[in-house]
């Protein structure tokens, strides 16, 4: 019999649709970077007189380049670059889920990351 007081969705908690809305989202985000973060630094960003105004980029190419052994080209170090986010985004929910479970707490950590997702997307926009 249908309870016409039950706010559940198809028989799932009400919250349910949130979290599918946010994680579809970030998916969308992430997929949408890895199509784009490559192809924009291999033919903009990466070049000469683009790549000496941006801030803190002499030292981290440095690292980069000890990491790897040797000078990057433009399309290694943009495939360095691209390998190091992708691995930073399936590693920093570790740091996330600590800091929420220490310090944070649920709401204030869902908190701070919905609204570092959006201004990410609006700052790639």
């Amino acid at each position: 019999m249908h309870d016409p007081e039950d706010r559940s969705f198809f028989g799932h908690p009400r919250g349910l649709g949130y979290i599918a809305f946010t994680e579809a989202w970030e998916r969308f985000s992430y997929y949408g970077m890895q199509s784009l973060l490559v192809l924009y630094m291999v033919h903009r960003l990466l070049h000469p007189g683009h790549i000496e105004h941006i801030a803190g980029f002499v030292p981290f190419r440095h690292l980069l380049e000890i990491v790897y052994r040797g000078p990057l080209a433009v399309q290694p170090l943009a495939s360095a670059i691209f390998g190091l986010y992708t691995g930073l985004v399936y590693l920093t929910p570790i740091a996330g889920g600590l800091l929420a479970d220490r310090v944070l707490g649920r709401t204030r950590t869902i908190t701070i990351g919905a609204l570092l997702m959006a201004a990410s997307q609006f700052l790639v926009a």
